[in-house]
Protein backbone atom coordinates (compact mmCIF):
# COMPACT_ATOMS: atom_id res chain seq x y z
CA UNK A 1 0.00 0.00 0.00
CA UNK A 2 1.43 2.88 -1.32
CA UNK A 3 0.61 6.24 1.34
CA UNK A 4 1.47 9.94 1.23
CA UNK A 5 1.91 11.33 4.81
CA UNK A 6 1.21 15.33 4.99
CA UNK A 7 2.29 16.93 8.04
CA UNK A 8 0.88 20.40 8.85
CA UNK A 9 -1.11 21.83 11.92
CA UNK A 10 1.72 21.64 14.58
CA UNK A 11 5.36 23.69 14.70
CA UNK A 12 6.92 21.40 11.92
CA UNK A 13 5.92 20.83 8.47
CA UNK A 14 6.45 17.47 6.75
CA UNK A 15 6.04 15.07 3.49
CA UNK A 16 6.23 11.45 3.55
CA UNK A 17 5.28 8.47 1.49
CA UNK A 18 5.31 5.18 3.09
CA UNK A 19 5.05 1.38 0.85
CA UNK A 20 3.88 -1.46 2.78
CA UNK A 21 4.92 0.10 6.20
CA UNK A 22 8.23 1.47 4.59
CA UNK A 23 9.32 4.39 4.44
CA UNK A 24 10.75 5.60 0.81
CA UNK A 25 10.98 9.48 1.53
CA UNK A 26 10.99 11.78 4.52
CA UNK A 27 11.22 15.66 4.20
CA UNK A 28 10.64 17.78 7.33
CA UNK A 29 10.87 21.62 8.26
CA UNK A 30 10.42 23.23 11.76
CA UNK A 31 9.17 26.08 12.51
CA UNK A 32 8.86 29.85 10.89
CA UNK A 33 7.34 28.84 7.44
CA UNK A 34 4.15 29.32 5.67
CA UNK A 35 3.23 26.03 5.52
CA UNK A 36 0.65 26.74 2.36
CA UNK A 37 3.55 27.74 0.18
CA UNK A 38 5.81 24.75 1.41
CA UNK A 39 3.60 22.14 1.62
CA UNK A 40 3.08 21.85 -2.22
CA UNK A 41 6.78 22.10 -3.18
CA UNK A 42 7.79 19.25 -0.75
CA UNK A 43 4.79 16.82 -1.87
CA UNK A 44 6.69 17.45 -5.40
CA UNK A 45 10.51 17.02 -4.16
CA UNK A 46 9.40 13.92 -2.33
CA UNK A 47 8.11 12.20 -5.56
CA UNK A 48 11.53 12.71 -7.33
CA UNK A 49 12.87 10.53 -4.94
CA UNK A 50 10.82 8.06 -5.99
CA UNK A 51 9.81 5.80 -8.92
CA UNK A 52 6.04 6.45 -8.05
CA UNK A 53 3.88 9.11 -8.58
CA UNK A 54 0.37 10.68 -7.53
CA UNK A 55 -1.61 8.08 -9.56
CA UNK A 56 0.50 5.35 -7.85
CA UNK A 57 -1.21 6.21 -4.09
CA UNK A 58 -3.46 3.99 -2.69
CA UNK A 59 -4.21 6.58 0.21
CA UNK A 60 -3.07 9.96 1.42
CA UNK A 61 -2.90 10.66 5.57
CA UNK A 62 -3.46 13.69 7.65
CA UNK A 63 -3.67 15.30 10.81
CA UNK A 64 -7.44 16.13 11.67
CA UNK A 65 -6.34 18.19 14.61
CA UNK A 66 -5.92 19.33 17.40
CA UNK A 67 -3.36 21.94 15.97
CA UNK A 68 -3.04 24.94 14.43
CA UNK A 69 -6.52 26.17 12.61
CA UNK A 70 -4.82 27.57 9.42
CA UNK A 71 -2.59 24.88 9.49
CA UNK A 72 -4.55 22.20 10.02
CA UNK A 73 -6.64 23.26 7.00
CA UNK A 74 -3.83 23.29 4.71
CA UNK A 75 -3.06 19.96 5.10
CA UNK A 76 -6.93 18.93 5.12
CA UNK A 77 -7.39 21.04 1.55
CA UNK A 78 -4.31 19.16 0.13
CA UNK A 79 -5.63 15.55 0.85
CA UNK A 80 -8.78 16.29 0.11
CA UNK A 81 -7.49 17.85 -3.68
CA UNK A 82 -5.53 14.57 -4.05
CA UNK A 83 -8.21 12.37 -2.58
CA UNK A 84 -10.43 13.49 -5.61
CA UNK A 85 -8.52 14.07 -8.04
CA UNK A 86 -6.92 10.41 -7.57
CA UNK A 87 -10.42 8.47 -6.41
CA UNK A 88 -8.28 7.17 -3.41
CA UNK A 89 -8.94 7.56 0.47
CA UNK A 90 -8.08 10.19 3.22
CA UNK A 91 -6.48 8.29 6.75
CA UNK A 92 -7.56 10.56 8.99
CA UNK A 93 -4.61 10.99 12.00
CA UNK A 94 -5.19 12.25 15.69
CA UNK A 95 -2.76 14.81 16.37
CA UNK A 96 -2.03 13.22 20.40
CA UNK A 97 -2.00 9.57 19.40
CA UNK A 98 0.36 10.80 16.71
CA UNK A 99 2.47 12.10 19.40
CA UNK A 100 2.01 8.94 21.43
CA UNK A 101 3.46 7.14 18.55
CA UNK A 102 6.51 8.95 18.03
CA UNK A 103 7.27 8.81 21.51
CA UNK A 104 7.35 4.93 20.99
CA UNK A 105 5.71 3.99 24.21
CA UNK A 106 2.21 3.64 24.15
CA UNK A 107 1.48 4.17 27.71
CA UNK A 108 2.85 7.43 28.23
CA UNK A 109 0.20 10.58 27.77
CA UNK A 110 0.37 13.55 24.81
CA UNK A 111 -0.42 17.48 25.74
CA UNK A 112 -0.49 20.18 23.69
CA UNK A 113 -1.23 23.63 24.65
CA UNK A 114 -4.86 24.86 23.71
CA UNK A 115 -4.30 28.85 25.23
CA UNK A 116 -6.37 30.53 28.10
CA UNK A 117 -4.59 27.81 30.86
CA UNK A 118 -6.17 24.72 28.63
CA UNK A 119 -4.47 21.83 27.13
CA UNK A 120 -5.35 19.14 24.69
CA UNK A 121 -4.65 15.93 26.45
CA UNK A 122 -4.31 12.27 25.77
CA UNK A 123 -3.48 9.33 27.50
CA UNK A 124 -4.44 5.65 27.82
CA UNK A 125 -7.00 5.90 29.96
CA UNK A 126 -9.38 8.73 28.49
CA UNK A 127 -8.43 6.47 25.30
CA UNK A 128 -9.85 9.82 23.11
CA UNK A 129 -8.37 13.18 23.44
CA UNK A 130 -9.99 15.85 25.48
CA UNK A 131 -9.73 19.93 26.14
CA UNK A 132 -8.94 20.99 29.85
CA UNK A 133 -7.78 22.83 32.36
CA UNK A 134 -4.36 21.76 33.71
CA UNK A 135 -5.98 22.19 37.19
CA UNK A 136 -8.50 20.04 36.37
CA UNK A 137 -6.14 16.99 35.18
CA UNK A 138 -6.11 14.05 37.63
CA UNK A 139 -3.32 13.52 40.07
CA UNK A 140 -1.57 10.11 38.70
CA UNK A 141 -1.03 7.07 41.43
CA UNK A 142 2.09 6.41 39.47
CA UNK A 143 4.55 8.37 37.78
CA UNK A 144 4.38 8.63 34.06
CA UNK A 145 6.17 10.24 31.12
CA UNK A 146 4.34 13.29 28.52
CA UNK A 147 5.18 14.23 25.60
CA UNK A 148 4.29 17.33 23.68
CA UNK A 149 4.89 20.63 22.19
CA UNK A 150 4.78 24.18 24.51
CA UNK A 151 4.44 21.76 27.78
CA UNK A 152 7.22 23.51 30.03
CA UNK A 153 4.96 26.27 30.42
CA UNK A 154 2.90 23.95 33.46
CA UNK A 155 5.74 22.18 34.29
CA UNK A 156 5.50 23.28 38.01
CA UNK A 157 1.17 21.94 38.45
CA UNK A 158 1.61 18.94 36.08
CA UNK A 159 4.70 17.52 37.83
CA UNK A 160 2.92 17.76 41.14
CA UNK A 161 -0.12 15.52 39.32
CA UNK A 162 2.98 12.62 38.90
CA UNK A 163 3.66 13.77 35.41
CA UNK A 164 7.31 13.29 34.37
CA UNK A 165 7.90 15.91 31.60
CA UNK A 166 9.90 14.90 28.12
CA UNK A 167 9.74 17.56 25.53
CA UNK A 168 13.47 17.23 24.28
CA UNK A 169 13.45 17.92 20.27
CA UNK A 170 13.31 13.76 19.54
CA UNK A 171 9.54 13.64 20.96
CA UNK A 172 8.04 16.60 18.91
CA UNK A 173 5.86 15.92 16.37
CA UNK A 174 7.31 15.17 13.15
CA UNK A 175 6.69 13.20 9.80
CA UNK A 176 7.94 10.09 11.36
CA UNK A 177 4.79 9.90 13.97
CA UNK A 178 2.29 11.05 11.84
CA UNK A 179 3.68 8.13 9.56
CA UNK A 180 3.21 5.51 11.95
CA UNK A 181 -0.48 6.39 13.12
CA UNK A 182 -1.12 6.39 10.06
CA UNK A 183 -0.44 2.93 9.23
CA UNK A 184 -2.32 1.48 12.46
CA UNK A 185 -5.85 3.68 11.61
CA UNK A 186 -8.42 1.07 10.26
CA UNK A 187 -9.60 0.91 6.76
CA UNK A 188 -13.09 1.18 8.27
CA UNK A 189 -12.05 4.71 9.61
CA UNK A 190 -11.02 5.85 6.43
CA UNK A 191 -12.59 9.12 4.63
CA UNK A 192 -13.79 10.12 1.65
CA UNK A 193 -12.60 13.46 -0.01
CA UNK A 194 -16.30 15.36 0.87
CA UNK A 195 -16.17 13.13 4.29
CA UNK A 196 -13.09 14.39 5.92
CA UNK A 197 -13.85 17.05 8.44
CA UNK A 198 -10.79 18.81 10.66
CA UNK A 199 -11.76 18.46 14.95
CA UNK A 200 -10.23 21.23 16.71
CA UNK A 201 -11.95 19.86 20.11
CA UNK A 202 -12.96 23.56 20.53
CA UNK A 203 -16.44 25.19 20.17
CA UNK A 204 -17.15 26.45 16.45
CA UNK A 205 -17.57 29.74 18.32
CA UNK A 206 -13.94 29.61 19.67
CA UNK A 207 -12.88 28.90 16.19
CA UNK A 208 -14.58 31.78 14.50
CA UNK A 209 -13.27 33.93 16.97
CA UNK A 210 -9.05 32.84 16.25
CA UNK A 211 -10.05 33.21 12.57
CA UNK A 212 -11.42 36.61 13.37
CA UNK A 213 -8.22 38.36 15.26
CA UNK A 214 -5.94 36.93 12.42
Amino acid sequence: MLILNLLTGTDATGVSITKDKESLIAISIEGGIRQSETIFQMMKDAFNYVEYGFSDLDAVSVLKGPGSFTGLRVGMAAAKAISYSHDIPIIPVDTLKAIIFESEMKSASAMMDARRGRVYFLNEIEKEPTIATVEDLKKLDAPRYLFGENILKYKDILKSKNYILLQRKEHYLSIKGLEKAALEVQEKDYESYNSAILNYLKSKEEVVDKNARK
